[in-house]
């Protein structure tokens, strides 16, 4: 009887072949997968350290933004991968450095949502979804800065409130409830009922 593919490679199995052919194995795929190329850029750099990783981040979010073709549905799946792979490295490399510059880039992030969303050409959900952890994680890190302003962000989310066609509004302030405090939510909605 054929063994299955799974029992062929194991952890074991390729743990014996040492490091550099493994290493040697991966750049070889890399050179043929636009997605593993992009999330091993992310963690040499992320390895390299803050500084090389926060040049990536602002590399990739700076490509994703000028990006003008449409979608389809494989594109936007590997998309929202991209999107998820940012965040985390994000939130898991970044924001333990440098919590602030962490927060900067998950908004930078969140800005690019209108321009990628209108680029599907069916609606997939994959986008929309990551984007939805970007702002989850972006709402929970701000949660973690001991010297936030409740009023500033409040002034923060009133802009993305007031210029995002495609998050949701009500997602975004589940987000950031625990960030805004009491006070960021009152400053907020008295704003929003002025305008």
């Amino acid at each position: 009887m054929a063994q299955s593919k799974r029992k062929l490679i194991t952890v074991e199995k390729l743990a014996k072949l040492g490091l550099e052919r493994l290493a040697e194995l991966v750049v070889d795929h890399a050179d043929e997968d636009p997605a593993l190329r992009k999330k091993l850029r992310l963690a040499l750099a992320a390895n390299t350290g803050p500084t090389a990783l926060t040049t990536e981040v602002d590399r990739r979010i700076r490509s994703l933004d000028r990006g003008r073709s449409f979608l389809d549905l494989k594109q936007s799946r590997a998309l929202a991968g991209e999107l998820d792979d940012l965040r985390s490295a994000i939130t898991d490399r970044l924001a333990t450095v440098s919590p602030l510059e962490a927060a900067d880039r998950l908004q930078r992030l969140v800005a690019c949502a209108p321009a990628l969303m209108s680029r599907e050409e069916e609606s997939s959900g994959y986008i929309e979804e990551a984007f939805e952890n970007v702002v989850d994680s972006w709402g929970q890190l701000w949660s973690t800065i001991p010297d936030r302003s409740p009023v500033e962000l409040a002034a923060l989310m009133l802009r993305h409130i007031e210029s995002d066609n495609f998050l949701s509004t009500h997602g975004l302030l589940a987000a950031f409830r625990d960030a805004l405090g009491d006070e960021g939510l009152a400053t907020l909605r008295e704003r929003i009922e002025t305008v």
